[in-house]
């Protein structure tokens, strides 16, 4: 089993930036609804020279899928979070905003980052989990990293089942996977 951070690459593939500066902080995912109050704000392509790709973001807690991924990965969206409308030209792209956020990580065991003046605790830097928390969706967030990262847990089953091997399968375009933790590793 695998936990991985799932971020954009934004040097090769377009992305997404709000038109009003004001938005931005609305977007801020912090892992949970926003089905209720949602409005889509609007967006431009910054470097529209890049390569389309399949996933855009407007940072490291947002994926949005282009409507083809949308569709082939609707089930993995659908298990962990929700989709938020986002009008784009002649497209209708999503907002994928994870509200599968669990408390899994291992608090002990986890290697942290210190703030050096007040000796607080202020992100993780080696990652490790509670094996037996992780739900069935692969796609997740944590509460320590909620506003800064969309976690993606591969339990080595290949298939659909992994949304890792699914973006493989349908050969989409335009996510990094780092692996932040295996439980092989870990024994």
């Amino acid at each position: 089993m695998k936990v991985y951070r799932v971020r954009n690459d934004v040097s090769t593939y377009q992305y997404f930036l709000t038109e009003r500066d004001e938005d931005v902080l609305t977007l801020k995912m912090d892992g949970t609804s926003r089905a209720n109050k949602w409005i889509p704000p609007p967006v431009y392509i910054l470097q529209p020279k890049l390569q389309a790709g399949d996933f855009y973001n407007f940072s490291s807690d947002i994926l949005i899928p282009s409507p083809r991924a949308s569709m082939l990965l609707s089930e993995h969206f659908e298990m962990a979070g929700e989709l938020l409308s986002l009008p784009y030209k002649d497209q209708e792209f999503f907002v994928f905003n994870v509200i599968n956020c669990i408390d899994c990580l291992d608090q002990e065991s986890t290697t942290w980052a210190i703030d050096p003046t007040t000796s607080v605790r202020i992100r993780p830097k080696k990652y490790v989990f509670h094996a037996n928390r992780f739900t069935e969706a692969r796609l997740f967030k944590i509460p320590e990293t909620c506003r800064g990262e969309i976690l993606v847990l591969d339990r080595d089953q290949g298939g659909d089942e992994e949304f890792r091997s699914a973006i493989e399968q349908a050969e989409l375009k335009g996510l990094i996977f780092e692996e932040l933790w295996n439980d092989n590793k870990n024994e």
